[in-house]
């Protein structure tokens, strides 16, 4: 798999930083698991924080958190929104396999080790291994860490050889697509009337 290496360490922690509340939160429960996925925003940075987690005898039993460009994200969501999604994100594009779908690369240090942060939101997979396919009235989000080498540039290259360290995947209907695009949006803007330089902040260089 080939990497866009313009990304940068976003090092994410919880020291002294402020994240806001959540944007957008989902429950879910089947007969064979449970889970939550929770929208955050750390717009300071410029960022939106998307945790997925699992949950087992009433306890957590794994969460993956990474980090998106804020922007990236929503503009992603809206053009799913407003129907474009296939249209300005085709398979075509780079580390794209589907239309209308979105994958976004961070990094960071866990432990004092270099690891790779993927958001991949995708149509919902069903069907057997040997005859995969895809719904287009929902969508896989799916986040995932990967241990990973440090380039010159300080991108986080991820080694997929090895296996994810965490993964764990939500579905998400279209309509609840529409909801976490409107709430983004929102957030955003409340963030900009409050800030006067949105742009910088936007852009990751007030950091």
């Amino acid at each position: 798999m080939s990497v866009e290496l313009s990304d940068f360490n976003e090092n994410p922690t919880t020291d002294n930083k402020k994240f806001d509340s959540d944007i957008f939160k989902k429950w879910f429960k089947t007969k064979d698991r449970s889970g939550f996925l929770s929208v955050n925003g750390w717009l300071e940075a410029g960022k939106m924080s998307i945790d997925i987690g699992e949950l087992g005898q009433g306890e957590l039993k794994s969460s993956t958190k990474v980090w998106s460009n804020a922007v990236e994200l929503a503009t992603f969501l809206k053009a799913v929104r407003d129907g474009l999604g296939a249209q300005l994100y085709p398979k075509t594009r780079p580390n794209a396999d589907l239309d209308e779908s979105f994958i976004y690369y961070g990094g960071g240090k866990m432990d004092d080790k270099p690891v790779s942060r993927i958001l991949k939101v995708h149509h919902w997979e069903y069907g057997s291994k040997d005859n995969r396919q895809h719904d287009s009235n929902a969508f896989a989000w799916k986040t995932a860490h990967f241990a990973a080498k440090q380039s010159q540039s300080g991108a986080y290259v991820p080694d997929m050889s090895k296996g994810p360290l965490s993964l764990n995947m939500i579905k998400v209907s279209r309509l609840e697509m529409a909801e976490i695009s409107y709430r983004v949006d929102l957030a955003i803007n409340s963030f900009a009337a409050r800030n006067d330089n949105i742009f910088r902040m936007l852009n990751g260089e007030d950091r």
